[in-house]
């Protein structure tokens, strides 16, 4: 049985700040804002399961892309041990070069 499930964070990548919650740009199509956000979340957290975002690497724009990490009801502390682990890997995706 899984721990952990790794899944993307959201529809889209980083964008720029958008305090009016404009529609976002998907794919040369326009999703509302909160489905190409929350839609991914939405069914584990639900499900009552923990749920932690990491920062995994950058996009061709520049932009930060996020995964999600999904642990098993109840079991808290073993998605945290998980993500202990995941961290730094995370973190060292992110590094841009020189």
């Amino acid at each position: 049985r899984e721990s952990v499930f790794v899944l993307p964070a959201c529809g889209v990548t980083g964008f720029e700040h958008n305090p009016e919650r404009k529609a976002l740009d998907v794919d040369g199509k326009e999703v509302a804002y909160w489905k190409a956000l929350g839609g991914y979340a939405f069914q584990a957290s639900t499900a009552g399961c923990p749920i932690v975002t990491l920062p995994i690497g950058l996009a061709d724009d520049g932009m930060p892309v996020g995964v999600q990490v999904v642990g098993r009801a109840w079991c808290d502390d073993e998605l945290l041990q998980v993500c202990e682990v995941l961290e730094p890997l995370a973190l060292a995706a992110m590094a841009r070069p020189p």
